[in-house]
């Protein structure tokens, strides 16, 4: 089994290892470039190794003869990528919307009956217009990037649907789907155990983990302000920060730290940053204004235990996992025992090579007719409100790409007039699970 290819946070060399627990004869192949080193790359087959060196060449190279050599490298590489990968694997898992041949393989892989599972980790379908990732104020985009990036995005996920045998993607960013997928939260997040605590009872000083991969997306400069906030009011507390550094080392630091903070804007309950925390039993805090959804989709034991909070509770949440041991303690263990009991190897491997046979049960899917959420990731509500509001003048109401989803078009069309919070308005669809949520803090 292809499992690739690129790299996102450990999750793909973690799904190939929880595939080969299952007997399963799979690779991670990463032809990315980061620097996070989540597996040996000395170890790739040598059709993997070649065409990450030559990507990672025509990305350095800045003089256009130069560019122009290594884009022909590249056709060259990943052509010979497709064709070992043809002849060495019966199925794919391909990551982060990505493929091989830039999607253009995949009536090839369809004809060739060879199952294809897609896995969508964020920006890869989230619609650009809530997004900090991509349009972020200092990413020097125009709103008319934003449109044709919009559009760009809905399209490359049509072909897509086309094709794939199944779609695993977060509910929370799933306005682009027209087609059932498979919940990611509940396909489950791989893991490991990482290194054991080295945190002493009688430690007086609080360490809390922030570790970065984007510091303006993650919302850095709220966490440093609000830890300095608490520290003010006479909390023995310090924040330590990784950024673009080993996953051992961050591995490590967590073991040392009380408790982590994910970031102050996101969408998703608990990814790979606050799993890897979980795996010792060290608690994260996660921010952002999806919790009344998270909490209508994920009712009761299937919500992964967090320190959910509004972006204006962050110090709230600082302190009171900073002051309350007996508290962080007993959330910590409960995310340990949820990955545990929901997320093992062998569950998780199950579920994905049941996508991959056809078998879709209802207590994994998601309906995205359902989706209600409004204020995307790494930007604060006014910001996307902002965003919203000119992208709909700029382009019109089409700009949003929902044109199989009027309702939630017009939720967006309210929601940039400031009649509505960060949530559309409750409503009956099909396929939504859950039970509607309390909507603490919305619209704030």
């Amino acid at each position: 089994m292809f499992v690739g290819p690129i790299e996102i946070a450990g999750h793909y060399s973690g799904l190939a290892a929880a595939l080969r627990t299952a007997g399963v004869d799979a690779v991670a192949v990463d032809i990315g470039n980061h620097p996070f080193a989540y597996e040996d790359a000395t170890s790739a087959p040598r059709a993997v190794r070649l065409a990450a060196r030559v990507i990672r060449s025509r990305e350095r190279a800045r003089w256009w003869p130069s560019r122009v050599a290594w884009l022909a490298a590249e056709f060259i590489s990943r052509s010979t990528l497709l064709l070992w990968s043809l002849g060495r694997f019966d199925a794919f898992i391909f990551s982060h919307g990505h493929t091989i041949w830039f999607g253009r393989e995949l009536p090839l892989l369809r004809l060739l009956r060879r199952p294809m599972v897609f896995v969508f980790n964020g920006s890869d379908a989230r619609p650009p217009y809530v997004d900090g990732a991509i349009m972020a104020k200092n990413a020097g985009r125009t709103i008319q990037d934003c449109i044709r990036l919009t559009a760009r995005a809905k399209s490359r996920i049509k072909r897509i649907e086309r094709h794939a045998s199944a779609i695993v993607s977060q509910p929370a960013f799933s306005h682009f789907f027209e087609r059932p997928v498979a919940d990611f939260f509940r396909m489950g997040v791989p893991w490991s155990a990482g290194p054991a605590p080295t945190r002493g009872k009688s430690d007086a000083e609080i360490r809390v983990l922030h570790s970065p991969s984007r510091p303006d997306v993650k919302g850095t400069d709220r966490i440093r302000e609000a830890v300095a906030h608490v520290r003010a009011r006479g909390v023995n507390l310090r924040l330590i920060e990784l950024q673009g550094v080993r996953n051992s080392e961050v591995r490590a630091e967590i073991a040392r730290a009380d408790f982590v903070i994910d970031q102050v804007y996101s969408d998703a309950p608990m990814v790979s940053f606050a799993t890897e925390a979980a795996t010792i039993g060290v608690p994260a805090i996660v921010g952002g204004y999806a919790w009344p959804e998270l909490n209508r989709i994920y009712s009761g034991d299937a919500m992964p235990p967090v320190e959910q909070c509004h972006p204006d509770d962050l110090e709230a949440a600082i302190e009171r996992l900073a002051t309350d041991r007996a508290y962080r303690r007993a959330l910590g263990h409960r995310a340990q025992q949820f990955i545990s009991r929901e997320w093992s190897s062998l569950q998780i491997a199950s579920r994905y090579l049941g996508l991959l046979r056809g078998e879709k049960p209802p207590s994994l899917m998601y309906d995205p007719a359902s989706v209600r959420y409004l204020c995307g990731v790494g930007l604060a509500q006014d910001d996307v409100r902002a965003l919203v509001a000119e992208t709909i003048e700029v382009g019109g109401l089409h700009a949003l790409q929902l044109h199989d989803k009027p309702r939630l078009a017009a939720a967006f069309a309210s929601f940039a007039r400031g009649e509505s919070g960060c949530e559309a308005e409750d409503r009956t669809t099909a396929g939504a699970s859950g039970t509607s949520a309390s909507s603490r803090g919305e619209g704030r």
